[in-house]
Parts: structure tokens; sequence; C-alpha cells
């Protein structure tokens, strides 16, 4: 068949007169289109941090922060801005009692589960604070049971779904272990001064 004048004949795959692209060559292009939008987006996320830290420093909230200046009613009026939005608003805690939970192992049995927050008495201060500002009352399934098996040093492997508060259920332990000032090469998480 004739093709249209300035056109040269399509090959295979609509390439021209070059062979298609074999399976590896179209891994190695899909990579580097991947490496290109990473690239971008980190230099887009670099450029917005750098932003944000140019219209603090003019600001003078940098300064303030960094002086000390932001204390007693003004720090406490932004933590409670801060925290205003925190916490477990719609989520029907009552249907969470319904649900099954299998707890098996070696010290499945070396903790009660948690019936609330306010019974962790022997978190840290600021621990406690935090849990508080987060409004954390009643633990969900997974909270409930992983929170004080994990504070008594069991090993953990849970499974829950997405918005379950697994995040809180590991981490609460964790900062707690962070904090523990009695273990040998004692961390200095929520010290004065610990972080100069």
């Amino acid at each position: 068949p004739m093709q249209p004048q300035g056109r040269e004949p399509q090959g295979r795959g609509g390439h021209g007169n070059r062979p298609p692209l074999t399976r590896e060559e179209k891994k190695q292009g899909r990579r580097q289109k991947q490496a290109a939008a990473i690239a971008a987006r980190e230099q887009a996320e670099d450029a917005y941090f750098r932003q944000c830290q140019t219209a603090a420093l003019k600001s003078g909230e940098a300064l303030k922060v960094q002086r000390g200046v932001v204390a007693g009613e003004e720090a406490d009026e932004r933590e409670r801005v801060l925290f205003a939005k925190q916490g477990s608003q719609g989520i029907q805690f009552d249907k969470y009692a319904e649900i099954e939970v299998e707890v098996s192992g070696p010290g499945a049995a070396a903790a009660p589960p948690l019936e609330s927050f306010a019974s962790l008495v022997s978190l840290p201060p600021f621990l406690l604070r935090n849990v508080g500002l987060m409004n954390y009352v009643k633990p969900t399934p997974i909270q409930r049971h992983a929170v004080p098996l994990a504070l008594a040093g069991c090993d953990l492997m849970c499974c829950a779904q997405t918005g379950s508060g697994k995040t809180a259920a590991f981490l609460v332990p964790v900062c707690a272990a962070l904090a523990d000032t009695s273990a040998a090469g004692a961390s200095t998480v929520g010290r004065e001064g610990a972080a100069r």
C-alpha cells in the first residue's frame, strides 16, 4: 500500500522503522518516569518547606519560639487551638464493643485489657498530658489490648482495619519506653533541655 507523502512507513507498534520496545526497555522507561516524578515532588516539597521557613522568619514567629517568648497564656491558647479538633469525633465506640478480638501467644494474659486511657497512670506526665490533649478517653479494640501488653513488655503483632487506632496503640508504649529513666542508658526524652 502506498504511504502518504512525507511519512515514513510504520513498523509493528507504530514506531516507524524501529522495532518495538522490549519488555526491559519499557520497564526502564517507567522507572525513569517514576524517578522524574519523585524528584519533582521532592523539589516541590523542599520549595514549600523553604517558603514556610522564610514566612516564619519574616513574621518573627521562629525568633519568639527560639527565645522562649511564647509562653504562659499565649502558649496555652496556641495549644488549645492546635488540639481543638483532635479526638474521636464520629467514632461509635458502642459498636466497637461488639468487635471480636483474638489475643494469643506467650504473654497473652500478661496484662488486662485497657478500659480507659485515664487508667494509664504509670505513663510519664508529658505523655499523659498529650493523651489528654488528643481527647483520648475510651480505647478502640486494638488500643484496648495492645497498649497494656506492649507496656508489659510483650511482643505484638496486630491486625486491624485502617482508622482503628493502631498508630496510637503502638506509639503510646513506645514513647513511654523512650522516656523510661530507670532503664540502663536511660533516655532524656521529656526532660528539660533534652533537645539542646
